[in-house]
């Protein structure tokens, strides 16, 4: 059976002694908390290893005190455990001699002693994998360039711990002080570090690295890069969506391996109904896909300011069910529930903080656990990969004096603007110098800047911490001016989805029983999609048009035409007033407290929600203001007190 949780506690220099085995006992509690199977545990030379298995095999949770097959020693010295999955394991099995039923930690052994630190270039899959060589005293820990599966570490002396949950570590003696670097950085959108930690003195492995520890030592290795990339051209423009059609095929099939009951959280975009499509394709007869799809409430009007936005989405949904009978859609809204019910469950069980404390994707994880799903697809990584939607296309055609392609695509563009400023904002500017850039936008008042916005930060706090450094040295460009090319924006998105996403997703599989899957995650799927030249994705006026091809031949007209944007959270205001003050209370006690007043600009928070009239009008900001200001504000002092041990924010 597949593991989805995996640690270890070795001593570097010698064996483990009575108090490292009593706390290889609070590890093994700490994985077994939540939803999931037995926690397997079984010493090891200098260490003990433990894996938790996806799901329940006999009743109770049991911890064994030999060693599991799943990692005896291999011929090479080395222990292992593993969380994830392998694509291709029959080939991968057959290209390393193995039989084809070995265990994954096995299979990974053999691939790492056959071929090295190439193993990780050449194996596909969703993964993190602990390495033990105790002859060597050398840990090696890594995951896979696109990894929903989490791994963390701290050293205290000899010893090191390393566990796909932060709780783990707290288990052993880590800290559990909350990072302010960490904390400054999430409150710019900025994960683009995925070292680092939510946490003092923990790190984090970064997906697509091979770390490996020595007694003092500590060395990284990148087994993956973007620039290796190798592009992709074809003679005719219908040869690449033949291309994608494959390759999205193989994506969905590797994702519904072991699945026994799918379920999908499908909005009325392009990305969840194009997996939808593959999904229902590949099941069996008499097998059925059931979707969850949110809605707003009841008392929710349109207002008619939003025609970019669609916020129903339920009827895109039940066009995909008249052409595809084995659907089966669920409708759900948010009910009257407080505010953040979920998330002291969240922090307790993921150790993370999700981006705000709205109840709805928690609410409805849940929804598809209580119908017997075991697997939940998501659309994540489209709009990056098939649903590009050509943005860069306009820079990279000025910049390489495509001037003819660059002027037709200019008349096409529907965005209504002169079309001499249009030339300036899409082809020109992205060019410049960021600061260049910057200063011109400060110049026409036009800049997006995250302080007094979006962003819950104090600017001074931002600068004294050095948020703003970390970023420029990461490249992340906290006003997201348009980029002159689509790697960074890609880079960026890969870095949140392999840190604080995959976090996200091991919380709520905790909290509910359902594994979430991304099938688009997929090395092969996303390698071939930026492989992709811009100019396949937008044509004469025409945005992700790429994913529109492929899609005119599987989903309805009113999805694959759709040029308007779906808002799964239009309903906000509706929630935020209903617990305003119980809101304003919170922002009190964060004005109250040195630390978090030192952060957040608590004073600006609370004058924007007592100035707030209660609406998501189009032109009065609320939604980057209260929604996300606030959101994300409460939501973050909310984590720091409870993971610190604190109760200086009031609840609801």
């Amino acid at each position: 059976m597949t593991h989805f949780l995996a640690s270890a506690l070795v001593d570097m220099d010698g064996d483990l002694d009575t108090d490292s085995k009593d706390t290889g006992q609070r590890i093994a509690a700490s994985m077994g908390v939540g939803h999931g199977g037995e926690v397997e545990m079984g010493p090891v030379p200098s260490g003990i290893l433990f894996a938790r298995l996806g799901k329940r095999s006999r009743p109770g949770r049991t911890s064994s005190s030999s060693i599991p097959r799943t990692w005896q020693r291999h011929s090479s010295g080395a222990y292992a455990v593993f969380a994830g999955r392998l694509n291709d394991r029959a080939e991968t099995c057959a290209a390393l001699g193995l039989p084809k039923q070995t265990p994954n930690a096995q299979i990974y052994c053999e691939a790492v002693a056959r071929w090295g630190l190439d193993a990780d270039r050449r194996l596909d899959g969703d993964y993190a994998a602990i390495v033990w060589f105790p002859d060597q005293r050398r840990l090696r820990l890594s995951r896979s360039p696109f990894s929903m599966q989490p791994l963390h570490y701290w050293r205290d002396g000899a010893k090191v711990v390393v566990s796909s949950n932060a709780r783990s570590l707290f288990a052993a003696g880590a800290p559990s002080q909350v990072d302010d670097r960490r904390l400054v950085d999430a409150m710019l959108v900025n994960f683009s570090d995925e070292t680092a930690s939510w946490f003092v003195d923990h790190a984090r492995v970064a997906g697509g690295t091979v770390v490996e520890l020595g007694l003092s030592s500590r060395t990284v290795h990148e087994c993956w890069s973007y620039d290796d990339i190798e592009p992709v051209h074809f003679a005719a423009d219908e040869d690449y969506v033949e291309a994608l059609d494959e390759r999205f095929a193989q994506a969905v099939s590797a994702a519904m391996e072991g699945v026994r009951q799918p379920a999908i959280m499908l909005s009325g975009g392009l990305d969840s109904p194009a997996i939808a499509s593959y999904v229902l394709q590949q099941l069996s007869d008499g097998q059925k896909l059931r979707s969850y799809t949110w809605v707003p409430l009841d008392e929710f009007t349109e207002d008619g300011t939003r025609p970019q936005y669609f916020v129903d989405e339920s009827s895109h949904v039940k066009a995909l069910k008249a052409q595809y009978p084995a659907l089966e859609p669920r409708f759900l809204q948010e009910g009257e529930d407080p505010y953040g019910l979920y998330l002291e469950k969240y922090f307790m069980l993921a150790a993370s903080p999700p981006r705000s404390g709205g109840n709805w994707p928690f609410a409805l994880f849940e929804q598809a656990a209580r119908d017997g799903n075991d697997v939940l697809f998501q659309g994540g990584y489209g709009n990056p990969t098939f649903s590009d939607n050509g943005d860069s296309a306009f820079a990279i055609w000025f910049r390489t004096m495509r001037w003819g392609r660059l002027l037709d695509e200019l008349r096409h563009d529907p965005v209504e603007h002169p079309f001499l400023s249009k030339l300036f904002r899409r082809a020109i500017a992205p060019n410049l110098p960021r600061s260049l850039h910057r200063a011109f936008l400060r110049w026409r008042g036009t800049l997006d800047t995250p302080f007094g916005n979006w962003s819950p930060l104090k600017e001074d706090c931002a600068r004294e911490n050095g948020a703003l450094e970390r970023a420029a040295a990461n490249d992340f460009d906290p006003e997201f001016l348009l980029a002159a090319d689509p790697k960074s924006s890609r880079l960026l998105y890969r870095a949140f989805a392999n840190s604080d996403l995959a976090e996200m997703y091991l919380g709520t599989r905790l909290a509910t029983g359902i594994e979430k899957r991304l099938p688009m995650a997929n090395r092969s799927f996303i390698e071939f999609c930026w492989g992709v030249p811009q100019d396949q994705f937008v044509r004469k006026g025409t945005d992700r048009w790429l994913a529109r091809r492929l899609l005119s031949q599987r989903l309805p007209e009113k999805i694959w035409q759709e040029r308007r944007t779906g808002d799964d959270s239009a309903d906000w205001f509706i929630h935020f007033g209903r617990y305003r003050e119980g809101l304003e209370s919170e922002l009190e006690s964060m004005r109250d407290n040195p630390r978090l007043n030192s952060i957040f600009d608590a004073d600006r928070l609370i004058r924007n929600l007592r100035e707030w009239d209660g609406t998501d009008a189009r032109f009065a900001n609320h939604r980057t203001t209260i929604y996300n200001g606030i959101g994300r504000a409460v939501a973050a002092a909310r984590f720091v007190n409870y993971m610190e041990g604190r109760n200086d924010g009031k609840r609801l």
